[in-house]
C-alpha cells in the first residue's frame, strides 16, 4: 500500500504543477519513504506508533506544545477506550469532516517577525552563547519568505501538501463503501473556505480520497471569506460584523488582548535568562516569543530544529498556554460570540445527518481555518467546561482547552453516523392462555447514533453519551445542537447589530423617583443610586416593579441592593417602611450607606435608618417615631407586639423588606410579622432577600413553601453564573488573581490522612448503628461541613432517647474532629499540639473507667499518628549528634513551621519590589496590602509572624543594632523567633494543665448525652468545643501518644528532667524575651508618649489583617482602596466581592493572591461550598420551572390566615375553619413569651392576641385560667433555683386554676428521657429521669390546685387552649396586668427591656418578687452585683440575699476537685 501512495502521489504532483508553484517534487519524493504520515495508509484505524507518546511515558513530544504550530498529531488526552473502529455491529453511514488546511508556512506578521529577529542576530555581530549558540551558524529556514508565506510547505516529512494527500487516502481506505455510495449517486460535492492554502489543502485530499482524476470524479466549491456572503456555515467570523469589527470587547480582538496581557507574565523571565547568559544582546519579548514560533514552522519545513531545544519544558508549556489563551478568547469558550458562529455549520450537520444518506447524501468534506473549527466546538460544547476561564495572570495546568490536539495543521473533526441493529422486541400469549407462543418484532432494525472523531480520538459528548462506544443517540444530538442553538443566540441578530459605540455606565444611574399621591417637583434632584453594575440594576428594576423574593450569590453585594431600593423609597419621603430580619452589624452597615447616599443625593427628603429596640426608646417613643414615618429597623419580638397592641397600624405601613429569608419557617416571628401585615394591608409592598440558596433546597418544595410564608409569588434568582452577572464581573475591568497552590509538609499531610481515617471509620459506625434511617447523606465529603451535625441530628432527634450513647458519642466525636481538621491548617505546631492535648484528656476518662465510656476513635492506629506525628512537629526526643543540644539527653526542637508563612513572607517581598519600581500607581488605589484571613486567631497569628519574621535568634530586629555596620547578610524570613516562644509558653502551660485535665472528661460526657450540642464542638470558626476551649487555661499533658493496656490512646508524661533539659534547650530565651521585646513589644500600647512619636502612615506602608466579615467586608474595600489583596484562606464570596470591587470601579488597580493547600480539605471544603451553592440554585431554577402559583394575598383570593392553618396544621379535615363567632376569642399574653412560636400559632387559630407585661403567669386563658408555660430546659432550671416554685405559690393566690404547662418540642420525643441529664451531671439517665419526674410529684404535693398540663407540640397547645376557653368569659387584660405587682406600682412606667431580667431569674435567691424589687432598686446587673449582703438582705430577705451575694462571689477558676 506504501508504494501505491507513493506513485499515486509522485503523479500527482505532476498533475498539480498548475495549481500549486513552487513544489519541489523531487524533494517531495525522497521525503516519501521516511514520512511518518505514510504510514497512515497501511491501516485505516490505528494511529502510527511513534506519533505520540503514551500517557504515562515520560518522553518529551515538542509537537503536543505548540499551540496549533505543529505538524498533525492524533489526539490521545481525553479520548474514550477501544480505538475508533465502529462499534460491533455498527457501520458508518454517513460523514461530516471539517479539517483545517494543512501544514503551512508562517503568516505575513509572524514572517515578518521571525526575519527581523533574524537580521537582528546578524546585524548584532557576536557569539552567542548557552543554548543559543547554534544561531552563530544558523540559516534562515526560507530561500525565498515572500513566495512562501501563508502558503503550504512542499518539502520536508511535515510538507502540508504530502499531508493533505495522505489524509486523503487514509479516509478513502477507511470509508471506502460510502465512496461508493457517493459515487453511485453522483454525490461527490466538498467544499473549502476562499483561502489559497485551504483551497489547496482540499485538492490535495480530494486527490487522495476520489483518486488522481478527482476533478471529473468530483465538485470542488470554494466559499470566498467576506462580509457580503451574510451568515455563511463555513466562515462565520468573517461575516459577523459586530464581531470582525470589534464592536465590542469581546470582538476578534479580544483573544489578542489577553494573549498580550499573558505574554507580559511569562516572557520577562525568559528574557533575563537569555540576558544573562548573552549581555551583548538584548532581545525584546516580540523576538523571544517569535523564536519559539520558529520551533514549530522550522520543525515543519526541514523536519527539525535547534530552536526547540533553546527552551526549557517549562518555558514551552508557558508557550502553549499563550497559544490556549489566545485561541480561547479569539474564537474559543471565552467568547460570547463563538457559539452563535459555530452552530451555523453545526446546524446545518444536524439537519443532513437527520435526513440520512438515502436522501441527504453519505459524505461531507469542509475545510476552513483554525479560527473557523473551534466556534464549532464551542457549539456544540464538546469540552467539559472550563473552571476556572483561563486567567492571564499564571499558568493553568488542569485546563481542558488545549489547542494542541484540537487543531494542529490538518487537524479534522469528523461527526459520524452510526447504524446500528436495534435490540429485538419479543413478548408471548401467557395472559390469553398460550404460554408458549412466542412473537418477535421483525428483524434488521436500527437505531442510530451520532460519534465525535477529534483526530483520529474518539471524544465523549459530555451528557450524551449512552449509545454504543459512548456514541450519542441522534435524536439527543438534534436536540443538543437545537437547544445550544438557544443558549449561544441567533446569528442573524448578532450579524446585523452593525458597529456600535458600547454604551458606558458610570458608577452611578439616576432614578427620577416621584412621592406617593404627590406630582415632582421641578426642582426635586433625581435620586442617585450606587448601581454601576448591569446586574444591580437589573435586580433593582425587577424589585421596584413588583413584590418578589430575591435569592443572590453570596459575594454579589446584597446589602448594597437593599441600600439603594431602600433609598429610593427614602428620598421619595411620606413612607413608613419596615425592615425585618436585621442584625447590629447589618443595621450599621445600612444606616452608614443610607447617611452617605442621602448626602450625595441631596434629598431634602431623607431621613436614614431609625433603630428601634427597647434599650433605647419607650412606648410613646415608638408612637411618635411611627407617625413621623421614615424607614426602620424593628426586631421581630417587638414589632409583633407593637402589630398587636395597634401601636403601629399595618395598614398605614407603606412596604416591609425582610432579610435572611432562608430562615422564615411557618412559625418563625417573620412569617406571624409578614402575615399580620398582609391581614390588613394588601396593598403595601413586600421584597424578601436572602443570599443563602442551600437552605432553599431542603424538604419538599422549600422555595414554594418559604414563598407561601411570605406571601409572595415571584422568586428572583442571580446566581454567579448568570449570564448578566457574568458579563458584568467578567468584562475588560477584571481583577488581577494569581492563584498560589502550597504544598502541606509530610506531617500534616499524615496527620490529615490519620484523621480522614477517623472519620471514615466513626462515619461506618454510625451507619452501623443506625441502620434504620436515611443515610444518603451520611458521607466524607458532607461530614466535613458544619451542616452535617444538623443533618445527624434532624434524623436523631426523635429517637434521640432511645440512642445508644455510644452513637451520641461518635455524632459528638465526628464534629471534633472536623475541628482538628480545620485546626492543622490554621493552628501553628506549638497550638495543635496544645489543642490535641485538651482533646485528649477530655477523651480520656480517669483510670479505672471501662472501653466503652471512650470515644471509638481513640482506639485507631490512626490515632496514634495524629497524636505522635503532631508531637513530633513542636519537638522530638533525644538528639545525640545535635550541636545545639546543651546535652546529650536533652529534647530537641523541631517547631515545624506553617508552609503558608513562607509564601506570605515572598508575596510581601514581590509587592514591595512592585513599590518600588512602580511608587505612583497610575490609579485611585492607594497601595495598601490588605490580607484576608478566616477568622481573628488566625490574623493574630500572623500579625505575631510578621512582627517577628526578621528577628534573628537573641537579637533585636535586623537593621536596627548594627545600622552601621556594613556587609550584613540579608535574612530570610522565619518563624523560629515566634515558634520558640510559643514553646517555651507551652511548657509552663503543661505544668498547670493538671489543675483542670481531670474536669475535661466529666464536661464532654455531659456535652455527648445533652441536647445542647446541635451545633457540635464549634464554638466558633477555628474553635475547638466550648466546654474545652473555656478550660484551656492552664496547661496540658504532653502530647506523646501511647497505648494504654486496654488499647486506648494516652499521654504518657515527660520526666520533670525531660522539661527541665526542654528548657535548658531554651537557655537563650532570658536574652532573647528582653531584645526582642524592645524590638517588638507586641503587647505595648499603641498610645503610649503618643506626643512623641506620633504621626499620619502612609497608606502604602500599611499592611491590613482582617478575618472575612461578610458583607462587611464591602465596606472595607471601599475605605481601604487596597491595591494588593492576599487571601491567606479561600473565601468563594469574596473572591466575588474582589469581582465587584474592581468592576465597580474602573481606576482601581487590584492584584489578588488566591493561597490554599493543595490537596488539603481546606481546598476540599472550598470546592465543595462553590458546588453546593451551584447545585443549589440549579435545584432553585428547576423548581421555579415547575412552580404552580396557586397562592396569593388578594382578598378576594385567600385570606392569610387560612393560608398559615393549611401550612402548619394538616389535621383540619377538607380545610374547615373553627367556627364563626362575633368576637375572636381573646388571650392575655405576657411579651416575654413572644420569643417563642406558640403566639403565633395561636393568631393562626383566629385567637386575639393581647400582649402584656405579666407579672404572674404567660398566658392569662379565662379570667380564672393563668398558665405558666415550660419548655423542658426552662421547667429544669426553674426546679434548680426554686423559681417555679414561687410562680406556682403567685397563680394560687390570684386565680382560681393555675395550670403548668410543659411543652415539648413538635420534633422530638414526646419523653422526659432525651432531656433527664440536663438537670444533673451526676448518675445514669434513668436516675435522673427518676429525679426530674420527683421533683413534679413534690410540686404537685405541695400545690394541690395546680393543674399541669403536658403538650406535645406548641400545635397541640393552641388546641388545648380552645378547649380551655369553651364557654368560658374572656379574660380581662387591664386586671391581667394589675395582678401581683405592689401597691401603687404604675405598670405603664414599666419597661421592656428583658435581656437584664431574664439574668437576674437564673441568679440563684431571685424569686419573682425578689426581681421586681431589685428591678425597682437598682439601675442594672452592675450595682445588683455590688451590692453589699446587708443591703441584699434588707431587700429581698436574708436567705435570698446569701444566695445572690454567693453567686457573685463564686470563683470562675475550677480547682479541679471534680465539682461540687
Amino acid at each position: 500500500m506504501v508504494n501505491v501512495a507513493v506513485l499515486l502521489f509522485a503523479v500527482l504532483i505532476g498533475l498539480f504543477s498548475s495549481i500549486v508553484t513552487g513544489v519541489d517534487a523531487v524533494g517531495i519524493f525522497h521525503s516519501l519513504y521516511k514520512n511518518p504520515l505514510l504510514q497512515l495508509v497501511v491501516s485505516p484505524y490505528d494511529p502510527p506508533e511513534g506519533s505520540k507518546p503514551a500517557p504515562d511515558d515520560e518522553t518529551w513530544d515538542i509537537r503536543y506544545h505548540l499551540g496549533g504550530n505543529s505538524p498533525w498529531i492524533p489526539k490521545v488526552s481525553g479520548t474514550v477506550d477501544g480505538g475508533i473502529e465502529p462499534p460491533a455491529g455498527c457501520v458508518v453511514d454517513q460523514l461530516h469532516m471539517l479539517s483545517r488546511h494543512a501544514e503551512r508556512y508562517p503568516t505575513t506578521l509572524a514572517g515578518i517577525r521571525m526575519l527581523e529577529l533574524y537580521q537582528h542576530i546578524q546585524k548584532a555581530n557576536i557569539t552567542l552563547k548557552g543554548k543559543l549558540a547554534f544561531a552563530n551558524d544558523w540559516d534562515f529556514f526560507m530561500s525565498d519568505p515572500s513566495a512562501r508565506l501563508e502558503n503550504l510547505v512542499s518539502t520536508g516529512p511535515y510538507a502540508g501538501t504530502l499531508e493533505a494527500f495522505a489524509t486523503g487516502v487514509k479516509l478513502r481506505t477507511r470509508y471506502e463503501h460510502l465512496l461508493d455510495q457517493a459515487l453511485a449517486r453522483n454525490q461527490t460535492s466538498f467544499w473549502a473556505s476562499g483561502s489559497k492554502r485551504v483551497v489547496e489543502t482540499a485538492g490535495y485530499f480530494g486527490a487522495g480520497f476520489f483518486g488522481l482524476d478527482w476533478k471529473q470524479l468530483a465538485s470542488l466549491h470554494v466559499i470566498p471569506e467576506t462580509e457580503d456572503r451574510g451568515g455563511d456555515t463555513l466562515t462565520a467570523g468573517k461575516t459577523c460584523f459586530k464581531y470582525l469589527h470589534n464592536a465590542d470587547e469581546y470582538g476578534r480582538a479580544y483573544g489578542y488582548r489577553k494573549w498580550n496581557e499573558l505574554r507580559q507574565v511569562y516572557l520577562p523571565a525568559i528574557v533575563e535568562r537569555l540576558s544573562k547568559r548573552n549581555p551583548e544582546i538584548t532581545f525584546s519579548q516580540d523576538e523571544v516569543y517569535s523564536m519559539q514560533e520558529l520551533c514549530g514552522f522550522e520543525l515543519i519545513a526541514k523536519g527539525e530544529s535547534q530552536w526547540c531545544d533553546a527552551f526549557t519544558h517549562e518555558e514551552w508549556e508557558q508557550f502553549e498556554y499563550a497559544r490556549d489563551v489566545l485561541h480561547y478568547y479569539r474564537t474559543g469558550p471565552g467568547n460570547p460570540y463563538s457559539g452563535t458562529m459555530g452552530w451555523l455549520w453545526l446546524s446545518a450537520t444536524a439537519s443532513l445527518l437527520l435526513r440520512g444518506p438515502a436522501d441527504a447524501g453519505p459524505l461531507f468534506f469542509s475545510f476552513v481555518h483554525d479560527g473557523d473549527i473551534i466556534p464549532m466546538l464551542t457549539a456544540l460544547n464538546l469540552l467539559p467546561p472550563q473552571t476556572p476561564r483561563l486567567p492571564t495572570s499564571d499558568l493553568l495546568l488542569n485546563r481542558t482547552f488545549r489547542t494542541s490536539d484540537l487543531v494542529p495543521m490538518g487537524g479534522r473533526i469528523i461527526l459520524e453516523r452510526l447504524a446500528c441493529p436495534a435490540p429485538q422486541g419479543c413478548w408471548d400469549k401467557a395472559e390469553y392462555g398460550y404460554p408458549h407462543m412466542r412473537y418477535c418484532e421483525p428483524a434488521g432494525k436500527e437505531e442510530y447514533f451520532v460519534r465525535v472523531n477529534v483526530n483520529d480520538g474518539i471524544v465523549a459528548l459530555p451528557g450524551c453519551d449512552g449509545g454504543p462506544g459512548r456514541s450519542c443517540p441522534l435524536e439527543e444530538f438534534a436536540e443538543r445542537v437545537a437547544r445550544r442553538g438557544k443558549e449561544v443566540g441567533e446569528f442573524r441578530e448578532v450579524r446585523s447589530a452593525r458597529v456600535r459605540t458600547s454604551p458606558h455606565l458610570s458608577t452611578s444611574f439616576l432614578l427620577p423617583m416621584p412621592a406617593p399621591d404627590e406630582p415632582v417637583e421641578a426642582s426635586e434632584p433625581p435620586v442617585r443610586l450606587s448601581l454601576p453594575l448591569e446586574y444591580q440594576q437589573d435586580v433593582f428594576h425587577e424589585l421596584r416593579d413588583e413584590d418578589a423574593l430575591l435569592v443572590l450569590a453570596r459575594g454579589l453585594g446584597l446589602l448594597r441592593l437593599v441600600t439603594n431600593l431602600l433609598h429610593s423609597y427614602d428620598a421619595a419621603g411620606n413612607n413608613l417602611i419596615l425592615l425585618v430580619g436585621a442584625d447590629d452589624r447589618e443595621n450599621g452597615w445600612i444606616g452608614e450607606a443610607l447617611a452617605e447616599q442621602a448626602a450625595v443625593s441631596g434629598s431634602p427628603k431623607c431621613r436614614g435608618l431609625k433603630l428601634v429596640n427597647t434599650d433605647l426608646m419607650s412606648v410613646g417613643t415608638r408612637e411618635k417615631l411611627y407617625t413621623g414615618g421614615g424607614i426602620f429597623s424593628i426586631t421581630s419580638r417587638i414589632l409583633i407586639v407593637d402589630f398587636l397592641s395597634t401601636l403601629l397600624d399595618a395598614s398605614k405601613v407603606t412596604g416591609m423588606v425582610v432579610l435572611h429569608s432562608e430562615r422564615i419557617g411557618a412559625t418563625s416571628q417573620e412569617a406571624f410579622i409578614v402575615r399580620m401585615f398582609r391581614q390588613k394591608n394588601k396593598d403595601g409592598f413586600l421584597k424578601a432577600f436572602s443570599d443563602q440558596p442551600e437552605p432553599f433546597t431542603a424538604g419538599y418544595q422549600p422555595l414554594t413553601t418559604i414563598m407561601r410564608n411570605l406571601f409572595l409569588r415571584k422568586p428572583i434568582l442571580y446566581p454567579r453564573f448568570h449570564v448578566t452577572v457574568a458579563k458584568s464581573l467578567e468584562g475588560k475591568r477584571k481583577a488581577e488573581v494569581i492563584e498560589l497552590e502550597v504544598p502541606m509538609t509530610d506531617a500534616m499531610r499524615d496527620i490529615q490522612n490519620a484523621v480522614m481515617e477517623c472519620v471514615e471509620v466513626s462515619i461506618a459506625e454510625l451507619r452501623k448503628g443506625n441502620t434504620g434511617l436515611e443515610m444518603e447523606d451520611w458521607t466524607l465529603d458532607s461530614a466535613l461541613h458544619r451542616s452535617f451535625d444538623t443533618i445527624v441530628r434532624r434524623q436523631l432527634d426523635p429517637v434521640w432517647h432511645r440512642t445508644s450513647f455510644r452513637t451520641k458519642q461518635i455524632v459528638r466525636d465526628l464534629s471534633l474532629l472536623r475541628t482538628i481538621l480545620h485546626s492543622l491548617l490554621t493552628f501553628d505546631a506549638v497550638s495543635f499540639n496544645k489543642y490535641l492535648d485538651t482533646v485528649l484528656a477530655a477523651s480520656s476518662p480517669p483510670p479505672g473507667s471501662t472501653r466503652q465510656s471512650q470515644s471509638p476513635w481513640l482506639f485507631l492506629d490512626a490515632a496514634h499518628t495524629l497524636f505522635d506525628t503532631a508531637k513530633r512537629r513542636v519537638y522530638t526526643g533525644r538528639i545525640t549528634e545535635s550541636t545545639t543540644a546543651p546535652d546529650k539527653d536533652g529534647l530537641n526542637p523541631v517547631l515545624e513551621g506553617m508552609p503558608k508563612w513562607d509564601l506570605l513572607a515572598e508575596i510581601l517581598e514581590e509587592v514591595e519590589r512592585d513599590m518600588y519600581f512602580n511608587p505612583q500607581p497610575q490609579d485611585e488605589s492607594n497601595g495598601s496590602i490588605l490580607i484576608m484571613c478566616g477568622d481573628q486567631g488566625t490574623c493574630r497569628q500572623l500579625r505575631e509572624f510578621l512582627q517577628t519574621m526578621h528577628v534573628k535568634d537573641g537579637t533585636v530586629p535586623e537593621g536596627e543594632a548594627d545600622q552601621e555596620e556594613d556587609g550584613i547578610d540579608e535574612q530570610k524570613p522565619s518563624a523560629k523567633f515566634m515558634m520558640r516562644r510559643k514553646l517555651r509558653n507551652y511548657l509552663q502551660w503543661k505544668r498547670d494543665f493538671a489543675r483542670v485535665s481531670s474536669n475535661l472528661f466529666a464536661e464532654n460526657q455531659k456535652a455527648i448525652n445533652g441536647t445542647t450540642s446541635h451545633g457540635g464542638g464549634q464554638g466558633g470558626r477555628g474553635r475547638g468545643p466550648p466546654n474545652k476551649r473555656r478550660r484551656m487555661r492552664g496547661g496540658g499533658n504532653n502530647a506523646t501518644a501511647q497505648r494504654a493496656a486496654n488499647g486506648s490512646v494516652h499521654v504518657a508524661g515527660d520526666k520533670d528532667m525531660h522539661i527541665q533539659a526542654l528548657m535548658h534547650e531554651l537557655a537563650p530565651a532570658e536574652m532573647e524575651d528582653t531584645a526582642a521585646t524592645k524590638a517588638v513589644d507586641i503587647g505595648a500600647d499603641p498610645l503610649e508618649n503618643m506626643e512623641d512619636y506620633y504621626e499620619l502612615y502612609s497608606m502604602i506602608d500599611l499592611v491590613l489583617i482582617h478575618p472575612y466579615d461578610g458583607d462587611m467586608d464591602d465596606h472595607l474595600l471601599e475605605e481601604v482602596k487596597p491595591r494588593y489583596v492576599i487571601m491567606y484562606e479561600p473565601d468563594a464570596a469574596f473572591i466575588r466581592r474582589i469581582e465587584v470591587y474592581r468592576s465597580s470601579h474602573g481606576s482601581r488597580q487590584v492584584r489578588v493572591y488566591f493561597m490554599y493547600y493543595g490537596g488539603s480539605v481546606e481546598e476540599q471544603r472550598y470546592l465543595s461550598a462553590v458546588r453546593r451553592e451551584k447545585d443549589a440554585f440549579t435545584k432553585l431554577i428547576r423548581e421555579r420551572g415547575n412552580m404552580a402559583l396557586t397562592f396569593g394575598h388578594d382578598a378576594a383570593n385567600l385570606d392569610p390566615q387560612e393560608s398559615f392553618l393549611r401550612t402548619v396544621n394538616t389535621r383540619i379535615a377538607g380545610g374547615g375553619r373553627l367556627g364563626a363567632t362575633a368576637e375572636p376569642p381573646r388571650v392575655v399574653v405576657d411579651v416575654r413569651e413572644f420569643r417563642s412560636t406558640l403566639p403565633s400559632i395561636l393568631h393562626g387559630r383566629n385567637m386575639q392576641l393581647v400582649p402584656c407585661q405579666l407579672t404572674v403567669g404567660d398566658y392569662i386563658v379565662t379570667p380564672e385560667i393563668a398558665v405558666e408555660r415550660k419548655s423542658i430546659k426552662d421547667l429544669i432550671s426553674s426546679f434548680s433555683d426554686g423559681r417555679l416554685y414561687n410562680q406556682a405559690e403567685t397563680m394560687l393566690q390570684h386565680y382560681k386554676s393555675p395550670m403548668l404547662l410543659i411543652e415539648f418540642d413538635a420534633q422530638k420525643a414526646f419523653t422526659l428521657e432525651p432531656f433527664a441529664d440536663l438537670s444533673s451531671t451526676i448518675g445514669t439517665s434513668s436516675m435522673v429521669g427518676n429525679d426530674l419526674q420527683s421533683k413534679l410529684v413534690l410540686l404537685c404535693l405541695a400545690f394541690p390546685r395546680l393543674r399541669i398540663i403536658w403538650s406535645s407540640s406548641p400545635y397541640q397547645t393552641a388546641e388545648i387552649f380552645l378547649e380551655l376557653k369553651k364557654k368560658q368569659e374572656e379574660p380581662d387584660p387591664i386586671r391581667a396586668v394589675h395582678i401581683g405587682l405592689e401597691s401603687g406600682e404604675d405598670p405603664e412606667g414599666r419597661t421592656f427591656n428583658q435581656t437584664p431580667q431574664d439574668m437576674l431569674r437564673a441568679v440563684p435567691g431571685v424569686s419573682t418578687k425578689a426581681l421586681q424589687r431589685l428591678i425597682l432598686k437598682y439601675e442594672n446587673v452592675l450595682e445588683v452585683a455590688n451590692a453589699g449582703d446587708e443591703e441584699l438582705s434588707a431587700l429581698v430577705g436574708r436567705e435570698n440575699g446569701r444566695q445572690i451575694r454567693g453567686f457573685f462571689d463564686r470563683s470562675v477558676w475550677d480547682d479541679g476537685g471534680g465539682g461540687e
